[in-house]
């Protein structure tokens, strides 16, 4: 952080050397505002940047955002583990499927709104998605065989239903 801080204020100085030479009258016929104007901004981004590295917060404010209480609740994707992700994916998939599926197919719905939450889920996981049954188990927080077997209750309900 030190080197690049380092670095930041050479630019610095770069910068306004180039601005006290476009400023003076060294160079008459290149004094161009629009150019001044640009390293002025420039020169501002660079100070505000190193006041940000310095003080590790937003500049001129009382309380960076990181002490606020949403910014902490906040937690970023790719720290969650790979096992967390799939049962976020799972969730809101399940969420858009309910959603959808009513309007797709009606007798689907009926059959499946049949079958208990845990027989919906696994069904629809292992025969719907193609996830593999130890997945599965692991989404759901139990054994492979108990989803094996929910898998199977599911589908003699479902063909119990279909008969009717």
């Amino acid at each position: 952080m030190e080197n690049l801080l380092k670095e930041y204020q050479t630019s610095l100085k770069h910068i306004q050397q180039a601005i006290d030479r476009l400023s003076n009258k060294e160079y008459p016929s290149k004094k161009d505002p629009k150019d001044i104007q640009l390293l002025r901004d420039m020169e501002r981004d660079l100070r505000w940047t190193m006041e940000w590295m310095k003080c590790r917060s937003q500049p001129k404010k009382r309380r960076g955002i990181e002490r606020y209480a949403g910014y902490q609740r906040e937690i970023f994707w790719s720290r969650l583990s790979a096992k967390q992700q799939r049962e976020i994916e799972w969730r809101e998939n399940q969420v858009m499927l309910s959603n959808s599926s009513s309007h797709e197919n009606p007798q689907l719905r009926l059959i499946l709104d049949q079958l208990s939450r845990s027989e919906y889920e696994s069904f629809v996981a292992v025969r719907g998605e193609g996830i593999s049954f130890a997945q599965v188990a692991s989404l759901l927080k139990c054994s492979k065989s108990t989803i094996q077997s929910y898998v199977h209750r599911a589908e003699q309900k479902i063909n119990i239903l279909k008969e009717l």
